[in-house]
C-alpha cells in the first residue's frame, strides 16, 4: 500500500492556519472594550453640593428651636436652643450675609452674664451659669442660647413667630389676638406654648411651660421684643 506522505512545509503552513483560527475565535469571543463616552456614561462625576442656607427667607421663633425656612415654608434648618451657640452663629452669619457684633452682658438678678451677638433686628444670647446644672435640671429652661426679634426683619430675612407676628406690629392688635395667651397675673403676653415635664433638685418633677414671649415698647404701642425661649410664669411675675 502507498502512504502519501505530505511536506514537511505544507503541515507548518497548516498547523499556522489552525493556530490563527484558533486566536480569533478566542477574540471574538471577548467582550468589545468600552469607549470612552460608555465608560463617561456608566461613572458619571460627583452631584454638586446645594447650598441650603442660601433658601433662608425668614427666622422663626419657636419654644424649643428657632427654625431657618424658606419662601414656601419649609424648614431647611432647625436650631434648638439646647444645640451649639458656635454652630449657630455661624449659621446665622451666613443666613444674613454678615458678622454680628459682639459684648459682654454683666447679667441682673433675673439673667445670669452673656455674651450677646447682634446682627440688625436680631439678637442672639449666650448666657454663663454660675454652676454647673445637674443633670437632672437639664433641659430647655438651660438653654445655651435665647435669641430675641427687636425688628420685622434682617435684611431680607423676615423675622417672625410661628403664628406670623413680628417686632414692631401694634400691641393693642396683638393682644387682642387669640395668640396673645396671658397667665392671668403678669403683663406678659405669651405667643406658642410647650409643656414638659421638669425636675427640680429635690427631685420634685411638674409641668414647665416652655414659650415664645412677647414684650411691649415702653410706651405700650408696639410689640418692642420677641424672645425664645422664656419659661411661662403661672404663679407670680418675675
Amino acid at each position: 500500500m502507498n502512504h502519501f506522505t505530505a511536506p514537511r512545509g505544507a503541515i507548518a503552513a497548516v498547523g499556522a492556519l489552525v493556530l490563527a483560527a484558533t486566536l480569533l475565535a478566542g477574540c471574538s469571543a471577548a467582550p468589545a472594550p468600552s469607549s470612552p463616552s460608555t465608560i463617561a456614561k456608566e461613572t458619571p462625576g460627583p452631584t454638586p453640593v446645594p447650598e441650603p442656607l442660601d433658601a433662608v427667607t425668614s427666622v422663626v421663633a419657636r419654644p424649643r428651636a428657632i427654625e431657618l425656612q424658606d419662601a414656601n415654608g419649609s424648614v431647611v434648618q432647625s436650631l434648638d436652643f439646647l444645640s451649639d451657640p458656635a454652630a449657630a452663629v455661624a449659621m446665622l452669619t451666613t443666613v444674613f450675609g454678615a458678622s454680628p457684633t459682639i459684648e459682654e452682658d454683666a447679667g441682673s438678678s433675673q439673667e445670669p452674664p452673656s455674651t450677646v451677638r447682634r446682627w440688625a433686628g436680631f439678637e442672639l444670647r449666650e448666657p454663663r451659669y454660675d454652676d454647673a446644672i445637674p443633670e437632672a435640671e437639664q433641659g430647655p429652661w438651660y438653654p445655651e442660647f435665647r435669641v430675641a426679634f427687636t425688628a420685622a426683619a434682617s435684611g431680607d430675612v423676615r423675622l417672625e413667630t410661628n403664628s406670623g407676628h413680628v417686632a414692631g406690629e401694634p400691641w393693642a392688635d396683638f393682644a387682642a389676638s387669640p395668640d396673645a395667651i396671658t397667665n392671668g397675673l403678669c403683663e406678659e403676653r405669651y405667643g406658642e406654648v410647650v409643656v414638659l415635664p421638669r425636675t427640680y433638685s429635690d427631685g420634685t418633677v411638674e409641668d414647665s411651660r416652655n414659650s415664645v414671649e412677647f414684650r411691649a415698647s415702653d410706651d405700650g404701642t408696639t410689640i418692642a421684643r420677641v424672645e425664645a425661649p422664656r419659661v411661662m410664669h403661672r404663679d407670680g411675675c418675675a
